[in-house]
């Protein structure tokens, strides 16, 4: 049984029964979410019985739960590599942000699993607790805050929360991940262009997105202008 995201993906992986259900299995939840998933549909593309599944998994909730399991393992797993990686602060976060759209990379319908459970319907689907799975990785990133404000390593601006500035960081990185999500399930282009025209990378966009973080967006003048209709879009 496939301990992680990684070896479930392998190329070099054994090709069980198991591997081949919970591969095709993944797509199926990816794409049709739980409730329009079949157990049955899943079975015939691996080439098993729905006994066969029932035997592994204990049935289509099990199943499902096995890889919302492997997804959540993965994603904690290079979090917490990334945050104990011997980096300063800026390249953590770059690292924690990275870990994020590797994954999306790497298992694009692993990805697509863990937004239908948060963003699909609930009615006929099992409740996964990603909010008390999450909890602990976004504490240790609180507590990353807190160590570099220590250190001396990042000064935040005065009256900044950094509870706020971590959940404000972790909220940037799942917008990246969404983009590249959509990107490659869907052709979706990247939300910007560059100033030569040409469609920015994943790391142009992840370094861009650090920029704004620590830079931010600008600052308003003590006296503005009443602007003319859309003269910022010339």
């Amino acid at each position: 049984m496939p301990a992680s995201l990684s070896e479930l993906e392998s190329p070099d992986a054994e090709p069980t029964n198991e591997r081949r259900i919970l591969r095709i299995a993944m797509r199926h939840f990816a794409a049709r979410g739980y409730v329009g998933a079949s157990t049955r549909s899943m079975a015939a593309e691996a080439e098993v019985t729905a006994p066969m599944v029932n035997y592994y998994f204990g049935g289509k909730e099990g199943l499902y739960r096995r890889l919302a399991e492997l997804v959540m393992t993965s994603v904690s797993r290079s979090f917490e590599e990334a945050l104990d990686a011997p980096l300063p602060f800026r390249e953590r976060l770059r690292a924690v942000a990275k870990a994020h759209l590797d994954l999306a990379a790497e298992s694009p319908d692993g990805v697509g699993l863990l937004f239908g459970a948060m963003y699909g319907p609930t009615e006929g689907a099992p409740t996964l607790d990603i909010v008390g799975w999450y909890a602990p990785l976004m504490a240790r990133l609180v507590m990353a805050f807190h160590d570099a404000v220590a250190s001396g390593e990042f000064m935040p601006r005065p009256g900044a929360f950094i509870p706020f500035l971590a959940v404000h960081f972790i909220d940037s990185t799942h917008q990246l991940v969404m983009h590249a999500y959509k990107a490659r399930r869907f052709g979706a282009p990247p939300p910007i262009l560059l100033p030569d025209g040409q469609l920015p990378t994943d790391g142009v966009l992840l370094d861009a997105t650090l920029r704004q973080f620590f830079d931010g967006a600008g600052h308003l003048t003590a006296t503005p202008e009443a602007p003319t209709p859309a003269s910022h879009l010339r």
